[in-house]
Parts: structure tokens; sequence; C-alpha cells
């Protein structure tokens, strides 16, 4: 994750780049495609997400571990899945 937006052009292909909203305390609590008011962070990640228009709720936090990482490392680590027939929730809860 990281408190900046990310330009959807320079993410590479097999990642997913969603946008975290959150509330007035600003807790984290919805992922989107695109978020505009309450932006909180962008975050990648190598599986599909089952978004609606309206985002998905998070409960019970993201699982962050607070350890920084590069994405060339969190794609050698984590290689690129073949492409599946639909969305998955890759562990997050909705």
């Amino acid at each position: 994750m990281t408190y900046n937006r990310i330009d959807r052009n320079t993410v590479p292909e097999g990642i997913y780049l969603y946008e975290i909203r959150d509330n007035d305390e600003g807790k984290p609590v919805l992922l989107r495609n695109n978020v505009d008011i309450g932006f909180s962070g962008s975050i990648l990640i190598n599986e599909p997400q089952d978004v609606s228009a309206l985002g998905m709720w998070i409960d019970g936090g993201l699982g962050f571990t607070g350890q920084r990482c590069s994405l060339a490392k969190y794609m050698r680590e984590n290689p690129v899945q073949a492409q599946t027939e639909g969305p998955q929730m890759g562990g997050l809860s909705q």
C-alpha cells in the first residue's frame, strides 16, 4: 500500500490497482476502483477483486505487516498467475 495515487498506465499486466477510502476517523473502510473523496491510499495486488461500482467494504482490516516492499520484489515473490474466468476474493473480506 502507498498513501499516494498510482498512475494506472504504469501498472504492469497481471497486477491490479485499487484505491482505499477511509472513514472520518482515518480507518480504511472501502476498496474501490477509484476514490474521489476520502482517499486513503492505493494498493497493488496480483488477483482481481470483486469490487462493484459502489466498492467492497473492508471488514477487519487489510492485514498489512508494515514491511516495505518494491513492486519488483513483490512480483518476484508472488508470480502473476494465469487469468481465471472471473474475479477472486484473494483473501480480502467483504
